[in-house]
């Protein structure tokens, strides 16, 4: 699990559930919660004329800030943001992240202070029960309950992050409820409603608060996400070759080293396996991709690798990934 938990502080509270009975009824907990999720209207041009869309999303701050998925907004010409007063907003993206799918916008106005969610700082357990709040097939407003199925899903759907901290819900999820919050009883953010498994009942997965906490920071300051960077390129040892080298838990082999990279001044080599980044196993070339992505630029990381049979170490001093074309 990633540990850096970066807290949105603000002055005014996040809202607050009152004692209630959730064996009796939701309601309460909805209460308090719901004011702070909104429908997010999107339009895009296109030869033929406009389309429109819609999402979900939910307040993280005071001042108007809304999380959301990235596939909500990706390459709207405008965008707006209803609250649950029934008010339009228009919006402005602060920052998005494509591989991660995440979106961080900002109402524009003089609406504050909004009501907002504050993310948990505990991973849920399996069995834990939840809610899932958003704005489903052009419904508006709806609330589903089920319980935390399993955590760290393996999703595989990038290959510049650890895409294995999924957590999957049946508590119902459908279109338009993407970027919508997954709660707990208490009316803290687990995670953020991103996708299903089409054809399945009751199957959804959302993004784990421990990644939005340390990924919104970044995408409200810099507009993205800061990737580490090695500058090689490698492939997952065959299994012939994995016994050849004597990895049995495989292993990255390099083939390609960018001339001027940090893999380049560290030294590494075509031919060398790299079989560990900070002590944490690489099985595969997207194992290594996704270890250094998790990573910032300028952090120093130490690879070990086998290199004619040899085991050493090797501390590199990642770059920034390049944005991709």
């Amino acid at each position: 699990m990633l540990a850096l938990l970066v807290p949105l502080a603000f002055p005014r509270p996040a809202q607050t559930v009152p004692t209630y009975d959730p064996a009796r009824s939701y309601a309460p907990l909805v209460e308090a919660v719901a004011p702070a999720v909104v429908l997010v209207r999107t339009r895009t041009r296109t030869s033929t004329g406009d389309d429109s869309g819609s999402g979900s999303g939910f307040l993280i701050g005071e001042d108007g800030l809304v999380l959301t998925a990235n596939h909500v907004i990706q390459d709207v010409s405008a965008l707006t943001v209803k609250t649950s007063d029934g008010v339009e907003h228009q919006a402005v993206v602060v920052g998005s992240d494509g591989a991660m799918d995440i979106a961080v916008l900002r109402l524009k106005g003089d609406g504050a202070p909004y009501p907002w969610l504050d993310l948990a700082k505990d991973p849920p357990r399996v069995g834990d029960r939840v809610l899932a709040l958003g704005n489903p097939l052009g419904l508006g407003a709806t609330v589903t309950a089920g319980i935390v199925s399993g955590i760290d899903r393996d999703l595989a759907l990038d290959r510049y992050w650890r895409s294995d901290a999924f957590i999957q819900t049946d508590a119902a999820i459908n279109q338009g409820n993407s970027g919508g919050p997954l709660v707990d009883l208490d009316g803290r953010v687990l995670g953020m409603n991103t996708s299903i498994i089409a054809g399945a009942n009751t199957v959804g997965f959302a993004i784990p608060s421990h990644v939005l906490a340390r990924v919104v920071p970044e995408l409200t300051e810099h507009g993205k996400v800061l990737r580490g960077f090695l500058g090689l390129d490698s492939n997952k040892l065959t299994e012939q070759a994995a016994a050849k080298y004597d990895v049995p838990d495989g292993g990255a082999l390099v083939y390609n080293v960018l001339k001027g990279s940090p893999a380049d001044a560290a030294g590494l080599r075509v031919w060398d396996v790299i079989v560990a980044v900070d002590g944490h196993k690489v099985a595969s070339g997207a194992d290594l991709l996704g270890l250094v992505g998790i990573r910032r630029p300028g952090e120093v990381v130490v690879i070990e690798l086998l290199r004619k049979g040899k085991r050493q170490t090797v501390e590199v001093t990642l770059g920034e990934r390049p944005s991709e074309p």
